[in-house]
C-alpha cells in the first residue's frame, strides 16, 4: 500500500520560552493547515447548531444547578452526603473522558454525542424526578457521563478550521452559553423562588433533546478510520490500562468525597479508597509503556502521537489547568452557600449575587480565545492569569457579614483570570497537536480540570465543616454566655446556630433578643472564618 505524505506539523514543546510560543503560532507552523477530513465535509447549518447545542447543554449543569444545591438538599434531603450531587458529576467526566477521547478521534465523533446525549436525558429525567439525595446523585452520574461526550463538540468544532483560528473559534464557541455562563446563579434561584429547582433538569432535557435530534438527522462526518473495522479498533484498547487508570483516579476521588460530608479523614472509607486510588495509578504509571487506544495504519505515519506522548507534551499545561480549577470550583459550589450564611435567605438575592461571578467567568473564556493570537506570549498570559486568580481568590478571604460590596469586584476579576487560564492552555493544547489527535489532548485537559473540580469540592466542604465544629461552639459560647443565658440552654442554642433555626434558639430557656442577635452574629463570624 503507497504511503502518503505526512501531513504532520513540527513537533514543538507546549512549554517553551514566550517567543517560541509567539512563534508557534505565528512562525513555521502551517497556520492554514487545513485537516484532511476538512476536503471532504463541511458542517452545515444545522449540525452546526446540534454541536453547539451540546456544547450548552453540559455547560449548563454546573451553571444553572450546582449553585442550588442547598435548595435541592433542603427540599430532598437532607443529607450529609448532598456535596456527592457535584462530585460525582465532575468525577463522572473526568473519568468518562479516559475512552471517550481517544476512541471518538479513531472511531467518529457521531455516535459518542448521540450516545452522550441519550445518557444525558436519562440522567436530567433521573435527577429532575429524584424524591431523594441519592437519586440526584445517580442523574449527576449520568450527566457527567454525558458531559464528557457532549465536550469533545468543542474539538469537533474546532478541528474544521485553519490551526490560525483556533482562538476565535474557541471564543464563539465559549460565548454560546452566555445566559447560562453569565446569569446561571439567578436562573437556578429564581426557579427555586418561582417554581422549582427540578426546572434546572428540566432545561437541560430540553437543550439535550434539540441537540440529540439534530446531530440524528444531520450529522454525518466521514469515519476517520476505514481501513480498519470498529471491532479491529476496539481490539487495540488496552483495557488493562484503562482499568488501572479509572480505578486508581476514580478511588482517590472517591476517598476525598467521602471526607467531605459522611466520614473524619482518619476513617477507612476515605483512607482505603484513596490509598488504593494511589497505588492504582502507580501501577498505571509502570504499565504506561503503550497508548491506552493505540491504532496504527499501514499508511501513515507509524509513530502516530499516543496518549502517553501527548501526556508527557501537555504534563505542564495539566498540572497548571488542574491547580487553576481547584478555585473555580470551589467558587462554583460555595459562593451560593456563603451568601445565603452570611448576608440574604432571599432567592432571587442570591441569584443576583451570582451575577458578578458568572460575568467574570464568561467575560474570562471569551477574552482569551479573542487575545491568543493577538497577543501572543501565552506562557506570560498564563502566568499573569495564575497570578491575578491567586490574589483575588485570596482578597476573597477579607470577606466579613458586615460587607458584601468587595466580593463582587473580587469574584469579577478573580473568575474571569480563572476562566482566562482554562481557555488560554485549552487552545494552547490545541495549537500543539495535529487535528487526529485534537480530542485526545482536550480530554488531557479535561480530565485534569474535572478531577481538581471533584477535589475542590471535597476540600472545600470538608475544611468548612471542621473549621466550623471546630470554632463555633466557642464563639456561640462567648458571646451569648456574658449576657446571661443560663448554662443550660447553651447546648440548645447552639445547635440552633448550627441548624439555622432561629426558632429553636428563640425556644431555649432563659433566651432575649439580644441573645438571638448575638448567637446569630457569632454563628456568620464562625462560618465566615471557615470559608477563609
Amino acid at each position: 500500500m503507497s504511503r502518503r505524505p505526512s501531513t504532520e506539523m513540527t513537533e514543538k514543546p507546549i512549554n517553551d520560552p514566550p517567543s517560541a510560543d509567539v512563534q508557534e503560532i505565528e512562525g513555521p507552523v502551517d497556520t492554514e493547515h487545513v485537516a484532511p477530513e476538512e476536503g471532504e465535509f463541511h458542517l452545515s447549518q444545522l449540525d452546526r447548531v446540534g454541536l453547539l447545542l451540546a456544547w450548552t447543554s453540559q455547560q449548563q449543569i454546573p451553571t444553572v444547578v450546582n449553585p442550588i444545591l442547598g435548595p435541592i438538599n433542603a427540599d430532598v434531603g437532607p443529607s450529609e452526603t448532598f456535596t456527592w450531587m457535584a462530585s460525582s458529576y465532575n468525577m463522572a467526566v473526568a473519568i468518562s473522558w479516559t475512552f471517550v477521547g481517544p476512541l471518538s478521534d479513531a472511531l467518529g465523533r457521531r455516535w459518542f454525542f448521540l450516545a452522550g446525549g441519550m445518557l444525558g436525558l436519562v440522567g436530567a429525567i433521573v435527577a429532575g424526578t429524584a424524591k431523594s439525595v441519592n437519586t440526584v446523585i445517580v442523574g449527576m452520574t449520568f450527566l457527567g457521563v454525558a458531559a464528557a461526550s457532549q465536550q469533545v463538540s468543542s474539538a469537533a468544532t474546532a478541528e474544521i478550521f485553519p490551526t490560525k483560528w483556533r482562538g476565535y473559534v474557541q471564543a464563539g464557541i465559549e460565548a454560546l452559553p452566555f445566559a447560562f455562563n453569565t446569569f446561571g446563579s439567578l436562573i437556578g434561584y429564581s426557579m427555586v423562588r418561582n417554581a422549582t429547582w427540578r426546572w434546572g433538569y428540566y432545561v437541560n432535557i430540553i437543550v439535550t433533546a434539540a441537540s440529540v435530534l439534530l446531530l440524528f438527522f444531520f450529522y454525518h462526518p466521514p469515519v476517520p478510520q476505514k481501513e480498519l473495522s470498529r471491532f479491529e479498533i476496539l481490539k487495540t484498547i488496552d483495557f488493562v490500562g484503562c482499568g488501572l487508570f479509572i480505578a486508581g483516579l476514580g478511588g482517590f476521588l472517591l476517598g476525598l468525597t467521602w471526607a467531605a460530608g459522611s466520614y473524619p479523614w482518619k476513617s477507612a472509607p476515605v483512607l482505603v479508597p484513596m490509598l488504593a486510588g494511589v497505588g492504582f495509578l502507580g501501577l498505571f504509571g509502570l504499565w504506561g509503556e503503550q497508548d491506552l487506544i493505540n491504532v496504527r495504519l499501514p499508511e501513515m505515519n507509524p509513530q502516530l502521537p499516543n496518549i502517553f506522548y501527548l501526556y508527557h507534551r501537555l504534563l505542564n499545561l495539566t498540572i497548571v489547568v488542574f491547580m487553576g480549577s481547584i478555585p473555580l470550583y470551589a467558587m462554583l459550589s460555595g459562593w451560593a452557600q456563603e451568601v445565603t450564611i452570611l448576608f440574604t435567605q432571599d432567592p432571587l438575592k442570591i441569584g443576583i449575587y451570582g451575577i458578578p461571578q458568572g460575568v467574570g467567568l464568561e467575560f474570562g473564556a471569551v477574552l482569551a480565545g479573542l487575545l491568543v493570537k493577538a497577543v501572543g506570549h501565552m506562557n506570560i498570559q498564563l502566568t499573569a492569569s495564575a497570578f491575578f486568580t491567586t490574589l483575588f481568590v485570596a482578597l476573597m478571604a477579607v470577606l466579613t457579614p458586615y460587607k458584601i460590596d468587595p466580593a463582587f469586584a473580587f469574584l469579577l476579576l478573580g473568575c474571569t483570570a480563572m476562566n482566562y487560564l482554562q481557555v488560554t492552555a485549552m487552545i494552547m493544547a490545541q495549537l500543539g497537536v495535529e487535528h487526529r489527535d485534537l480530542a485526545k489532548a482536550t480530554g488531557i485537559l479535561s480530565i485534569a480540570r474535572n478531577a481538581g473540580g471533584a477535589i475542590a469540592v471535597a476540600m472545600f466542604y470538608s475544611i468548612q465543616r471542621s473549621r466550623v465544629n471546630a470554632d463555633l461552639p466557642g464563639r456561640v459560647t462567648a458571646a451569648v454566655v456574658p449576657l446571661g443565658l443560663p448554662e443550660s440552654s447553651l447546648s440548645q442554642v447552639i445547635q440552633g446556630v448550627a441548624s439555622f433555626n432561629q426558632t429553636l434558639i428563640s425556644e431555649a430557656p432563659g433566651v432575649t433578643p439580644d441573645i438571638v442577635e448575638a448567637a446569630v452574629l457569632a454563628g456568620k463570624l464562625a462560618y465566615a472564618s471557615s470559608f477563609r
